[in-house]
């Protein structure tokens, strides 16, 4: 019933779906859109992303509204036009775009491992104008710098992943990541990169991140910035995690050191958790195509 209620609200939904099949199948090019994100560019054959952009003109609008409406209602932040947003795998800059016009916070930095992305973030921030807000760092983020191969998605600019080291780039996977082109980034660790970029961690209101499993070993390399005790959101996918070299110990150990609760995000609701109960999501996501989103906060003791 859910499905069938957004085609009544917004009737015209239905002909923006038609016309974005129509485009999907069409000849490769760039789509432009104005959305409850901001005006966003992004290519014609991101089925995921952009379909949701041009379908709904909106992108993951519940989840941020409900996961900024929770932290500000627990005092974890506040509209702050002197702070810093970090969003790690920024992909074209929606999540940064939507947060940055709605005035939470004053400048962001951008981390974006794909050339084409990094591309269409940079025009989506300018015609935005948050141009001068925002900085753009075209690196993946992992445990320590180096260089990785980035599986990349024909279908979905968000589901480019890095594969670890170790990680056979033949025999399957659920996904048949083995048959993705690929190419190889810079990787960093973030620490490094926010000092490069002159970024204090102090000056960090907020860390969003999303880079397909590989937060864990984000998290391993950014134990200088969390000790300034921002909150994290951030996507949980227990095969991507796993997949990504972070055993499921390993993963729980990097949570204990750094965060004291959590909170799970849902589309109509925010469920407190204890760090402890984290665990018990790696049995009820276990299957490849089930994720959650998580936020992670450190109380001042």
């Amino acid at each position: 019933m859910r499905s069938l209620a957004k085609y009544f609200r917004d009737p015209g939904r239905i002909a923006r779906k038609l016309r974005w099949l129509r485009i999907y199948h069409g000849p490769p090019r760039e789509v432009t859109v104005d959305s409850w994100n901001g005006r966003l560019s992004f290519h014609s054959r991101d089925w995921f992303i952009g379909k949701a952009l041009f379908v709904d003109r909106a992108y993951e609008r519940e989840a941020i509204t409900n996961a900024i409406g929770a932290l500000e209602r627990g005092g974890w932040i506040a509209r702050d036009a002197r702070g810093v947003l970090v969003d790690i795998g920024a992909n074209i800059g929606m999540i940064t775009s939507a947060v940055l016009t709605r005035g939470w916070f004053g400048r962001a930095v951008c981390i974006e491992p794909t050339p084409a992305n990094v591309l269409l973030l940079r025009t989506n921030m300018e015609q935005n104008g948050l141009g001068s807000r925002v900085a753009t760092i075209g690196v993946a983020l992992s445990s320590r710098p180096g260089e990785l191969a980035l599986e990349l998605s024909e279908k979905n600019t968000g589901d480019n992943r890095l594969r670890a080291p170790g990680t056979p780039s033949a025999g399957g996977g659920a996904y048949r990541e083995d048959q993705r082109p690929e190419i190889r980034v810079k990787v960093d660790t973030l620490d490094h990169a926010l000092a490069q970029a002159g970024v204090a961690a102090k000056d960090v209101r907020l860390i969003w991140m999303d880079i397909q499993g590989h937060e864990g070993k984000c998290l391993e390399g950014a134990g200088a910035t969390l000790e300034a005790g921002m909150p994290v959101v951030t996507e949980f996918w227990p095969y991507g995690i796993l997949r990504s070299g972070t055993t499921r110990a390993g993963y729980m150990t990097i949570l204990a050191a750094h965060f004291t609760r959590a909170y799970r995000v849902l589309d109509d609701q925010v469920t407190p958790m204890s760090i402890a109960e984290v665990d018990a999501l790696f049995d009820e996501l276990h299957r490849p195509n089930k994720m959650a989103q998580l936020i992670y906060v450190k109380e001042k003791r």
